[in-house]
């Protein structure tokens, strides 16, 4: 099966203290991969490396065999926060049609054509009916299914997303993960999330980054993943003992959310 993402012995830093050391990933084609790890662990950083935004200190990043800048035209990216003003008289359909090639020179006019694929991004994320109306006036969930479909204008090959369900309520995000699920059939999908009862029933392997990485082909957590997050303490916190009751299985996990233990602060930079 077609690589993807290939991450090799990538080192990173921001200052004199590093964010990720030494870091090895795979993504096939049709993976759907969920990353997650502390804050200041170097999860977005990793996402920053992948997209090209950053450049490894050392090692090596190829997206579909390429550089990341030149593999651009492949990938999608969804944001944790919308890129726009607040208030900013923008429609549904304007935003997704952002996401065209070349659409940010051309301003407002567009072909029928372009306007065309901008509803079928929109329809296939099921807010077609919405195109008329202001961002501005969407829930958090409808604006980022939006920015889902401003990414899929482009037919990407690689959707990546940044914490794509921090401002949802919870029925939103099951039904978020639902709709990635179905584009997953499509495409290649990577999710940093810190909702890891939502991304369990649906990934198909994980991915856990706290300045080092570990990978598991299959969506659990492996006792080295529970020590690389949360220390010592990786089976007495509620995962922890949740995931061995269970034998590691994500499939059915509880709501939870990323926590700290005493002395795993991050350093700033994630």
């Amino acid at each position: 099966m077609q690589r993807v993402i290939e991450v090799s012995k990538v080192s990173f830093a921001y200052t004199d203290a590093p964010v990720l050391e030494k870091v090895d990933l795979c993504v096939h084609q049709g993976d759907f991969l969920a990353v997650v790890g502390p804050n200041g662990g170097g999860k977005t950083t990793l996402l920053k490396l992948i997209l090209g935004l950053l450049t490894p200190d050392s090692g090596e990043v190829r997206v579909f065999g390429r550089s990341p800048k030149n593999a651009r035209a492949r990938m999608g990216y969804v944001p944790q926060y919308a890129d726009l003003q607040p208030g900013f008289p923008i429609t549904v359909l304007q935003v997704a049609l952002m996401g065209l090639p070349g659409s940010r020179l051309s301003g407002f006019t567009h072909t029928r054509k372009e306007k065309s694929l901008a509803r079928q991004a929109l329809a296939r994320v099921g807010v077609a009916d919405l195109e008329r109306r202001r961002m501005d006036a969407l829930s958090g969930g409808q604006r980022q299914r939006v920015l889902v479909a401003r990414a899929l204008a482009s037919n990407p090959e690689l959707l990546i997303f940044d914490e794509p369900t921090s401002n949802i309520d919870p029925h939103g995000k099951f039904c978020f993960y639902e709709m990635l699920a179905e584009l997953g059939q499509d495409m290649t999908i990577v999710v940093v999330s810190h909702d890891l009862s939502v991304t369990a029933a649906k990934v198909s392997s994980v991915a856990c980054v706290n300045h080092t990485l570990l990978h598991n082909s299959k969506p659990e957590f492996t006792p080295e993943m529970l020590t690389l997050l949360y220390g010592a303490h990786g089976h007495t916190c509620p995962m922890g003992e949740y995931i061995d009751s269970v034998s590691g299985v994500l499939a059915t996990a509880p709501v939870l959310t990323q926590h700290d233990h005493a002395g795993r602060e991050g350093h700033g930079h994630d």
